[in-house]
Formats: C-alpha cells, structure tokens, sequence
C-alpha cells in the first residue's frame, strides 16, 4: 500500500467512526490493519503492456478445488455401497475396526493437507475435520453400545460430548468456521439429550420444555460470546446462537411465561440485526417468525385472523428493517476509498 493510499484510507476510517457507520472498536482494529501493511510503490507493466516474462498463467484453483471435492464425494458415496454390502458379515471387532481406520485416515489426511495450498488448503481441511467428527461420534456411539450396555439416549449423549470435546480440540488447531459449527452443534444435542436424562429420561412424560430450555440458554450464551467478539468470527457465532435459541424457544411454546419471552426475543433479533447492519442475523429472525410466531399465536391465540394479522405486521416491521440495513450499507459503500485509482469513489480521473 503505498503512503498516500495509508493516509487516504485513514481519513475514510475517521469520517465512517464520526457517520457512527462504524465502532470505535471497528476503528482501532481498521487502523492498526492499515499500519501493518507494508509501503509499497505500484507494480510497472512493460510497455507493450504484457506481463513480465516468467509470469505463469495458472489453471483457475477454485476449479481443481471442486473437482478435488466432487471426486471425493463420488469416493465416499463408493466407498458406503462397498461397506453396506459388506457390513453384515463383518464382526463386531471388524465392524469397530472400519469405523476407527475411517476416523484415524480423515484426521490423517486433515494433518497431511499442504500449507502450500493456501485458502483451498484451508477449507480442505476444514471440511475433512469436520467429516472426522462426526466419524468420532460413530466411533464412540458403535463403542458404547456394544461394549458398555448404553443405548438410544446414554449412548447419544456419550458420542455428542466426545464430539464436542474432540471438535473443541480440532477448532483449538484450525480457527475456522467449520470447526466452530462442529462443536455448536454436537454440544447443542449434548445439552438436549442430558436434560432429557436428568429429568429421568421417560419417554411418557412431557420434557420438551426443559430441553428446550436447555438448549435456549446454551445458544444465547453462545450468541452473547459472539456478539462480545469472544467467538471468532462473530457473526457465524450469533447465527449460530440465534438459530439455537429460536429451536429452543420453539421447543418451549406451550409454557406461557417462556412463549412470551421468545417473542420478546425474536424482537431483540430484528433490534440487534439492525444495530449491527447484521443481514445473516435479519434472516435468521424472519425465519424465526415464520416458525414461532404462528404457534405462539395458535397456541394461546386460536383464529385464523389474529395469526394473519401479525404475522403481516410483523412481515412489514422485517422489510423495513431489511431496507434500512441496506440503505446504511450503500451509505458505507459508498463512503469507500478505490484505491486502484487512488481516489475517492465518484470523482473523474
């Protein structure tokens, strides 16, 4: 970046911190990006305005990435007929075995993905930790139930603890989006089947409410790690976290007091998505609406007319929220410096 690009760009930092386009927080992170990147003088081209000689063109990477992916899904999609052909004359011992050689080869291969690679290399291994998760909980599941007498609920429990412990470690390894939802969601089923169990694991009786609840704590507590920026990134975290609390507080509709109180929150959504110019967190609060509302509604409120009516008064308070997220993101666009041309966006050349 050269000097005067450096100085541009902080001039728009100081202008978006005093439009209250941006944190103070957001701010002083921006600033301390730009002052990392080294000052550089602008590349020269010849003047047949080719590139250099040695200047390699290369085959587009996001093109082998999909072909390395779509090949491995065709590999695994094999590799399941081979097994279910073969599952049934396999003893307990091989069977265990199998399923071991599967966990310990994706972790392998996560380990064995080159640094060289990049990003792809990255995602790689992301998604190959994540398929060595779940591989764990097969594992522990398969173990659990024929050599230590726990079945359904106990042995659910024991594989989605063991997931979140070893998607813990692995998100510990490799900071990526991937590996945080791989310990969201196990510990999410963690949280509901140990309620479950606590409250005497019968299946007669009504614990939804208590799981539900459950699972609305875990989640807000997990959105409120992400909204502090505890999380990172923090906006996959309060997704995550809000989609858990409205399953929770969907689980909980048939308790007055908790009904009221998920309604409430889904209007704590729609506020804290505007706040935060949030789009992912607006979503997931329509969604949440068309999901909770109309229950809550048909639970206390019996009619079609009451649910229609806020349901379409709730479609227009999100359409306006929707609009004014993005009128205060094309603010912010277009506040930005092109620092190609090395000048503001809108002025002539």
């Amino acid at each position: 970046m050269r000097a005067s690009q450096r100085n541009q760009v902080s001039a728009a930092v100081d202008r978006w911190l005093a439009g209250g386009l941006i944190t103070s927080e957001q701010a002083q992170q921006l600033r301390a990006d730009i002052e990392s990147r080294p000052t550089s003088r602008p590349s020269q081209l010849p003047a047949t305005g080719k590139k250099a000689a040695g200047t390699q063109q290369h085959f587009p990477v996001i093109i082998i990435e999909a072909l390395g992916y779509l090949g491995g899904a065709i590999v695994v999609v094999a590799l399941g007929l081979l097994v279910s052909y073969f599952w049934s004359d396999l003893s307990t011992g091989g069977q265990l075995v199998l399923i071991a050689a599967v966990f310990l080869i994706l972790i392998g291969a996560g380990v064995a993905v080159p640094q060289q690679l990049g990003a792809p290399a990255i995602r790689l291994r992301s998604v190959l930790w994540v398929a060595a998760t779940i591989a764990w909980a097969f594992l522990i599941g398969f173990t659990v139930d024929n050599y230590a007498g726990l079945h359904d609920e106990r042995m659910a429990a024991v594989a989605a603890w063991s997931s979140v412990a070893l998607g813990l470690l692995l998100w510990f390894l490799h900071r990526e989006p991937l590996q945080q939802i791989a310990v969201f969601v196990p510990l999410l089923i963690g949280v509901g089947v140990g309620t479950y169990l606590a409250q005497g694991g019968d299946p007669e009786s009504d614990n939804s409410i208590w799981q539900g609840a459950a699972v609305w704590i875990v989640s807000l507590v997990w959105f409120g790690l992400g909204w502090f920026d505890r999380i990172r990134p923090a906006m996959l975290a309060t997704a995550l976290g809000a989609i858990g609390a409205l399953f929770g507080a969907m689980m909980c509709v048939e308790n007055p007091a908790l009904a009221v109180v998920g309604v409430t929150m889904l209007a704590a959504l729609v506020a804290a998505a505007v706040a935060r110019n949030d789009f992912v967190l607006l979503a997931v609060a329509a969604f949440g609406s068309i999901e909770l509302l109309p229950s809550t509604i048909m639970q206390y409120f019996p009619g079609i007319l009451a649910a229609a009516l806020v349901l379409l008064l709730v479609g227009l308070l999100l359409i306006v929220a929707a609009l004014y997220i993005a009128r205060r993101r094309n603010r912010f666009a277009t506040s930005q410096i092109d620092l190609r041309s090395n000048q503001p966006v809108g002025t002539t050349r």
